[in-house]
């Protein structure tokens, strides 16, 4: 059931929680004359909505790729496209960190690529880059540290992800993934991905730590972190797919989204298999990613309906249950759902 509807200014570009879970920060632009962004908190606890705090500093941002909440609960982090007057900077990616106190915002560094993780202890921020390197700041000092050169062939470095306990950070570049101490800041030896050679767009880590999996066009591939040994691909069923790539917080299951799709595809982690495909009833097709609850029992798939190749001014939220793909009973909405956070 909705429990309550938050009005925010402009556009919804990102709702991301803070670490301790108890509030969600919604990130929003507006753009045109007035254009400005702005960040609104919800508690998820008394569900009191904050007031739009419009960010203040030297960027002007048209787009927002990734949002992070520094653990201190005092700082976010986000990847943006933006406008620097000053330097008369235009049209291209940094990394930016925000006072959630008072909205300024500052550049820290430019980035050739939008992928962005925080360690856990909130001491380093690593970026995704090109000429074969993985950026990093350290946060407590704004310090940008020496470019972490990988061994890669590509100078493009796609995707970028972070090991439960920060340990290690993954950079996944041309079909191989490179692990990096995150104590020392020293790339280790690529894993070889075969298959992701073509393609590869993404690489997600199990919550549990002990598997990555590397998705791209029409396949996902694990790898098992101990040993960096590749696992057999996960064909899935329709082209194009494996783009986007969700796991469960039990690591048993992951999901596939397929945008302006009637399916939806999930997938069996333990035996390495597809489930049988979901389908969403009506003429409803999938309008934004989804998300598993916090148990991993259930995903819940954003859809919108569509009147040819445009979108009507309604949606759902439906919930799947994963163990039986059972689609149950829709959560409608006046408008058309972009986000979903559990």
């Amino acid at each position: 059931r909705t429990l309550a509807r938050v009005t925010v200014p402009g556009s919804i570009e990102d709702i991301t929680p803070v670490p301790d879970g108890k509030a969600v920060y919604v990130f929003s632009i507006v753009y045109g004359a007035h254009s400005g962004s702005y960040l609104t908190r919800i508690s998820d606890v008394t569900g009191r909505v904050g007031r739009p705090m419009r960010l203040t500093g030297d960027t002007r941002i048209s787009e927002i790729e990734e949002l992070r909440m520094a653990p201190n609960g005092k700082f976010a982090y986000a990847t943006v496209l933006g406008t620097w007057p000053a330097s008369g900077n235009a049209g291209s990616y940094a990394l930016v960190a925000i006072n959630l106190a008072t909205g300024a915002q500052r550049k820290l560094l430019d980035t050739g690529s939008f992928g962005c993780v925080i360690t856990p202890n909130g001491r380093t921020a690593y970026v995704a880059g090109y000429k074969s390197e993985v950026m990093a700041v350290d946060l407590a000092t704004d310090t940008v540290l020496p470019p972490i050169k990988l061994r890669s062939s590509s100078g493009f470095v796609s995707s970028i992800a972070i090991a439960p306990d920060g340990r290690t950070v993954y950079a996944l570049s041309a079909g191989t993934v490179t692990p990096i101490n995150s104590a020392t800041d020293v790339a280790g030896k690529p894993i070889d991905v075969l298959l992701a050679r073509a393609g590869a767009e993404s690489i997600a880590i199990a919550p549990d730590g002990k598997a990555a999996y590397v998705s791209g066009q029409q396949y996902v591939i694990p790898i098992r972190l101990a040993s960096g040994a590749v696992g057999k691909p996960i064909t899935l069923t329709y082209a194009d797919a494996g783009r986007v790539f969700e796991i469960a917080p039990d690591s048993k299951f992951g999901y596939d989204m397929q945008f302006r799709a009637s399916t939806v595809q999930l997938i069996s982690l333990v035996s390495g298999s597809l489930l049988p495909t979901v389908t969403l009833p009506g003429r409803y097709l999938q309008s934004a990613v989804g998300a598993f609850a916090p148990r991993g029992s259930t995903v819940y798939i954003p859809a919108s309906i569509y009147r040819g190749r445009k979108l009507a001014s309604k949606g759902a939220v439906f919930p799947v249950r994963v163990a039986t793909q059972y689609v149950g009973k829709p959560i409608l909405m006046t408008g058309v759902p972009v986000l979903v956070v559990p």
